[in-house]
């Protein structure tokens, strides 16, 4: 069927420093960050038997998966800081580094934050209403138990070229040829 996103958040990082190691080459900057992450519900999953009607209390029961991010989009990179070096540099590429280097801290802020918590009180109110405004009826909405993390979709796990490696114990980039 497919998902409806129901909340996002707005979230930056300053300070975020881009290091490479290249030997004589090395070099960084630093930036500010931001992103949009968004949650909402996925109406893939939904069999026949997760909606059913009470006559007697005439409401629809709906039993749908729990909220869970759509999708996670740097939207704004600013350089400053730039180190010097003797070297031809891509600065572009570090912005890129940048937002591949941040989405973790964001995702970890949005959950954090409740992200998930606030779309699900919007599916209740919002899938409430639609189902009022379609049949008349009340409709009640539980969410099915969350097993284990869910899988982040793509936008979420930026992938990084593959001729960069992270080292996390430096915090900075290497780039292989």
């Amino acid at each position: 069927m497919g998902k409806l996103v129901l909340t996002s958040f707005e979230l930056a990082r300053a300070d975020v420093h881009v290091g490479i190691s290249r030997g004589l080459c090395s070099h960084g900057a630093d930036h500010v960050v931001e992103a949009v992450i968004e949650a909402g519900i996925d109406f893939g999953g939904i069999r026949r038997d997760d909606i059913s009607y009470d006559h007697a209390s005439d409401t629809y029961a709906l039993r749908i998966s729990p909220p869970e991010l759509t999708s996670c989009q740097v939207s704004y990179v600013d350089q400053y800081d730039r180190s010097r070096t003797w070297c031809g540099t891509d600065w572009g590429e570090l912005k890129i580094l940048g937002g591949i280097q941040s989405m973790p801290a964001f995702i970890d802020r949005a959950k954090e934050r409740g992200i998930l918590e606030k779309a699900e009180a919007h599916a209740d109110i919002l899938l409430g209403s639609f189902v009022n405004a379609l049949t008349g009826s009340r409709a009640y909405i539980t969410f099915t138990e969350r097993v284990g993390e869910t899988q982040l979709p793509p936008s979420c796990r930026p992938e990084t070229p593959s001729e960069w490696r992270f080292d996390d114990e430096s915090q900075t980039w290497s780039y292989s040829n």
